[in-house]
């Protein structure tokens, strides 16, 4: 049992140094587990480095992980097949369910919870919570024993309400993805895999309280444990003076490790540091060695070489430089990224720019499918259901594109109906025979074919959220609909007319809706499939 840090700069090659060790030291015992945990994100990469720097360009006793895979792993082999993870849409709609039975309890957020967006937040803090190891009794006692003001505490009470039952109603039937780890730490010790391996920690930046119980299990069970962490050399890596400190989160990740191994008596190797980042990530670009080395010091050096090897830029130099390269040193656009370390603070000016420069481009963050066309559809064909067939409802879902009503019917049907006041299921359920002028008894029999179809499409729905219907029954009758309009084939087709346009962006987004959507149902009869609901409340939920 031992515990050792690579302390170094960032691109001191601490990666590099770890990698080839590890990779060494397996080769040497064939026998012996190595796991190598990095960030989620990380771990593909991690793995195509591994194998690059491997001489046979295999690794065969090293995995590379991350915590929940290194679970999931273990879960594997110690037989734990039966396990149901309750993912971010399912604790939306478990909690929309949770919120609607304690609404008499809730006395600040009981109002709100309808409004899009705030199960989400709510659902966000409890993960949270969970992920700091913060159960419902402790957040009780917390309430009851500090002063946190009356607002916030009877904020925090409505929070409490909801983790009680959010808690009560997993009990026995699910696990959260917070909770995987806390599940780890229970069956760790019955696992051949951590029990006797060397296990290196790479690319974090400080663990949670539930990692670190898990750090604390590893430290005992494990014959190594090996910490990267980001620091420069200089600095003094046990003692920090405050927050502001620019390493501060570091030396607080290496002050907590060192408390657990004292306690644990596990035994600290002398530590690596690495300072040579001038010869690894920074050998051809030394302008970034410098501000490596001086950003944010409290000792620095002026830059006294060439300015233009640092500058500061715009949105438009970008785009004109990507038109450069395309022009005149024949570069494909798939050859160009832009990367930035926060790409919500350019996706409002990348459209106008780029569409001024003709360059074509996708923005890799996730969008909101609300107003999406196939969205609207189905909070129309709700909306129908739920305000029977008035006017505005109606129109809102015949104007979304996805049926074969052609638009001149459309026109035809809205100029008539405002006319005559046609609103209700019962007007749309019999045979139109008003007419005013030779004119409209031309157009009335084409108006009955379209009233006709029109109402086909929503009688079934209209029953299936009748009341005594489960929420199956609704989803069911909603998705039949989908079927009959076939609009899986019509979002295939926008897909393929997006993508001769060019407009990747669009092509992607209608290639991945119905998937989305289709998995938001299974869902949905999932954890509420047996609730009896009124339309209007099914549809808050879908909208949450």
């Amino acid at each position: 049992m031992s515990l050792q840090f690579i302390f170094g700069n960032s691109g001191s090659g601490k990666s590099s140094y770890l990698y080839r060790n590890i990779l060494k030291e397996a080769a040497e015992h064939p026998e012996k587990n190595y796991l190598v945990l990095v960030p989620e994100q990380f771990t593909m990469q991690t793995q195509r480095e591994l194998v690059r720097l491997e001489k046979s360009h295999a690794i065969m006793n090293v995995d590379v992980l991350s915590f929940a895979r290194l679970a999931y792993r273990v879960f594997d082999e110690l037989g734990k097949q039966n396990l149901r993870v309750l993912e971010e849409t399912g604790k939306n709609l478990v909690l929309r369910k949770l919120a609607g039975e304690q609404k008499k309890n809730l006395s600040v957020l009981g109002g709100n919870l309808n409004r899009m967006g705030y199960i989400s937040e709510v659902k966000s803090l409890i993960s949270e919570l969970t992920q700091y190891n913060v159960s419902p009794e402790k957040l009780d006692t917390f309430l009851e024993t500090e002063d946190v003001g009356e607002t916030l505490r009877l904020k925090m009470q409505d929070i409490s309400v909801m983790y009680h039952s959010f808690s009560e109603y997993l009990q026995g039937q699910y696990i959260t993805s917070e909770e995987v780890l806390s599940l780890l730490c229970d069956v760790a010790e019955d696992s051949n895999i951590i029990k006797d391996s060397v296990i290196v920690f790479d690319e974090f930046t400080g663990f949670t309280p539930i990692q670190n119980q898990l750090l604390r299990k590893l430290l005992v069970l494990s014959e190594r444990i090996i910490v990267s962490v980001t620091m420069d050399a200089g600095e003094d890596f046990y003692h920090c003076r405050g927050e502001q400190e620019l390493f501060s989160m570091s030396k607080k990740t290496v002050s907590v490790l060192m408390k657990m191994a004292e306690e644990l008596h596990v035994t600290v190797e002398e530590p690596v540091v690495l300072s040579d980042g001038k010869n690894h990530r920074y050998k051809n670009a030394p302008s970034l060695y410098f501000m490596e080395q001086n950003l944010f010091r409290p000792y620095y050096h002026k830059w006294r070489q060439k300015e233009d090897e640092l500058r500061i830029v715009s949105l438009n130099f970008v785009a004109r430089e990507i038109t450069k390269f395309v022009r005149e040193k024949q570069y494909c656009y798939k050859d160009i990224a832009v990367v930035t370390g926060d790409v919500s603070l350019y996706d409002n000016y990348v459209d106008e720019i780029f569409a001024a420069y003709d360059i074509p481009y996708f923005l890799d963050q996730t969008s909101t499918i609300l107003f999406h066309p196939f969205i609207e559809f189905i909070r129309a064909v709700l909306e129908v259901v739920e305000l029977d067939f008035s006017y505005e409802s109606v129109f809102r879902f015949l104007r979304c594109g996805l049926t074969d009503i052609t638009e001149q019917q459309i026109d035809l049907l809205e100029n008539s109906i405002k006319a005559k006041g046609i609103r209700g299921r019962k007007k749309w359920e019999k045979q139109w025979t008003f007419v005013f002028d030779d004119t409209e008894k031309e157009n009335l029999t084409e108006m009955n074919e379209v009233r006709e179809k029109i109402y086909g499409f929503f009688a079934p729905l209209s029953e299936a959220f009748a009341q005594g219907k489960t929420v199956r029954d609704g989803t069911t009758a909603l998705y039949e609909l989908i079927e009959k309009l076939e609009i899986e084939q019509k979002l295939k087709q926008k897909e393929l007319e997006f993508e001769r346009q060019g407009n990747q962006v669009k092509a992607k987004e209608y290639a991945q809706i119905y998937k989305i959507v289709m998995d938001l149902f299974d869902k949905v009869v999932d954890f509420l499939g047996d609730e009896v609901l009124p339309v209007k409340e099914y549809a808050d939920i879908l909208d949450a």
